[in-house]
């Protein structure tokens, strides 16, 4: 499953990966999600994020649950057309 971090207190819980993003580039835009870019949802690290929008995701997701290269360039294709 996806990393959570305690944020705040008595239960405030947050996806580690939201976490990193902000922290770098600010909150992440309604109609938008994070990818892991090597698949595992154990790596957090800015470097395996990135943002899409949910268009794209679906893209990804109509191509199979993970970011196959096939997924991926029907990714790039989807961003050439601005799906």
């Amino acid at each position: 499953g996806y990393v959570k971090i305690k944020v705040a207190n008595p239960n405030k819980w947050k996806f580690l990966a939201h976490v990193t993003w902000e922290e770098h580039n600010g909150p992440i835009p309604k109609g938008h999600a994070l990818i892991f870019l090597d698949g595992n949802k154990k790596n957090c690290s800015i470097d395996n994020l990135e943002l899409i929008t949910t268009a794209e995701l679906a893209v990804i997701n109509s191509s199979g649950r993970a970011l196959t290269n096939n997924a991926y360039n029907n990714l790039r294709q989807c961003r050439k057309k601005k799906c």
